[in-house]
């Protein structure tokens, strides 16, 4: 018994990928407060995608932006559980049926976490920022 390196592997892996969907999920909910209009159409019970889609409308420069960071199929994937990994990296399937196999390497599985990461955090960081000035009022 003990920890061995595959239970170690599957561990990291498994707080990546968690990692992952927060920065993601702190995207969504960071820019709903930034952008919360609903006369507009953006409401709190959005997903990611209709969301996306409402500040291109709104805010085209910000909502290209926050499309070239997102990857809305790789987050679905995750948050649902419909994926596994391999030797060259982290598998899915478009659909159910497992048709059209995707393979994201591992060096590319990096560079997104670390782009999202870092635009999460700016967001929350300055979201904090207006907070404390008193832009939003609590």
């Amino acid at each position: 018994m003990g920890i061995n390196s595959e239970t170690l592997n599957c561990l990291f892996l498994s707080q990546t990928l968690s990692t992952l969907l927060i920065y993601y999920e702190s995207l969504l909910r960071t820019s709903l407060l930034f952008f919360l209009e609903e006369e507009q159409g953006i409401t709190k019970e959005m997903t990611l995608g209709p969301l996306l889609n409402k500040i291109a409308e709104t805010t085209p420069s910000i909502g290209k932006r926050l499309k070239e960071i997102v990857d809305k199929e790789l987050r679905n994937v995750i948050s649902h559980g419909n994926f596994w990994f391999e030797q060259d990296g982290l598998h899915y399937a478009r659909n159910s049926y497992l048709e059209e196999n995707i393979v994201i390497k591992h060096r590319q599985l990096r560079k997104k976490i670390g782009r999202v990461g870092i635009v999460a955090i700016a967001l929350i960081r300055t979201l904090g920022d207006r907070i404390e000035k008193g832009y939003f009022k609590i």
